[in-house]
């Protein structure tokens, strides 16, 4: 069950308030850490990969006074820390140094109550599977 009391998550040492419900924050890695290479007398070997890209998507409610805060950082276009911990603890789940908005946040007005959708990518993340968020 999703709850977002149970972590945090800031960008550039500013944490995100008003998560929308459902997937508030999603992280994926697009390659593989290791692929395996069998030859043909099949001998084999891992070979892992250096590529640690991810991209980060924070689904924030339009009212939220962090799209304020994080929109004059993306003004900025630096790379800045992205960390998500789990609030029962003092573990970080993820982490990623460079962290930078890959394209500006979708905007819509509606009925329902309307979304903005953060996407960033990191060079590098690092991601900790330490229980259930």
């Amino acid at each position: 069950m999703y709850d977002s009391s149970k972590f945090s998550f800031s960008w550039g040492g500013i944490s995100a308030k008003g998560f929308q419900d459902g997937d508030g924050i999603s992280i994926e890695f697009p390659n593989d850490e290791a692929t395996s290479y069998v030859g043909v007398r099949g001998e084999g070997a891992n070979i892992q990969s250096p590529d640690k890209r991810c991209t980060i998507t924070v689904t924030l409610q339009a009212v939220s006074p962090t799209n304020a805060a994080w929109s004059a950082l993306r003004e900025l276009g630096s790379e800045l820390p992205a960390i998500m911990r789990d609030r029962s603890s003092a573990a970080a789940v993820f982490f990623a140094q460079k962290a930078m908005v890959t394209k500006t946040p979708n905007g819509a007005r509606g009925r329902e109550m309307p979304v903005v959708e953060w996407v960033f990518t990191a060079p590098e993340g690092r991601l900790e599977h330490i229980g259930e968020v």
